[in-house]
Formats: C-alpha cells, sequence, structure tokens
C-alpha cells in the first residue's frame, strides 16, 4: 500500500510562518488525517494552507503575508486574518 505526503504551512493570525507540517495517509485518505489537524488549528488559533501552492515562480522572494494575500487570504487594518 502506498504511502502519500501533503506538507502543510502553518501561521498565525498576523500571517506569521510558524512551521510547516507534513501529513502522511494512505491511498488517498487525506481526510483522515485533514479533520484532527484542523482541530488541533483551531484549538491553537492556527490557520494552515498547503506548501505546494507556495511554489509559484513569481512568488519566490516575496513576503509571506504577501504570498498570504495572493493566494486568497484576507488582512483587516489591524494585521489579523478576517475570518
Amino acid at each position: 500500500m502506498a504511502e502519500y505526503r501533503s506538507k502543510w504551512i502553518v501561521f498565525n493570525q498576523k500571517g506569521k510562518r510558524l512551521k510547516t507540517v507534513t501529513l502522511k495517509h494512505k491511498n488517498g485518505a487525506l481526510y483522515r488525517e485533514i479533520e484532527p489537524f484542523e482541530k488541533e488549528l483551531i484549538q491553537q488559533g492556527l490557520y494552515a494552507h498547503r506548501a505546494e501552492c507556495f511554489d509559484q515562480e513569481f512568488l519566490k522572494g516575496k513576503p509571506f503575508k504577501e504570498k498570504l494575500q495572493y493566494l486568497g487570504w484576507v488582512f483587516n487594518s489591524a494585521g489579523f486574518i478576517q475570518t
């Protein structure tokens, strides 16, 4: 049985990158790993986005928060993610 991996970049409410997390799953059963991962993020007040989304050439060298904005994350005037 093949093992798959998906990498996620975890960040806080201000858009500061904190860490990268790799979720391992078998045969595309990512949902079994995502649910507990999402619950943990919510409990800690954190967010995550798939790492592969940041691999676009034109995003290289840009500040992390600017990359998040390009990917659709919206920040309010105080600099916090709008939910």
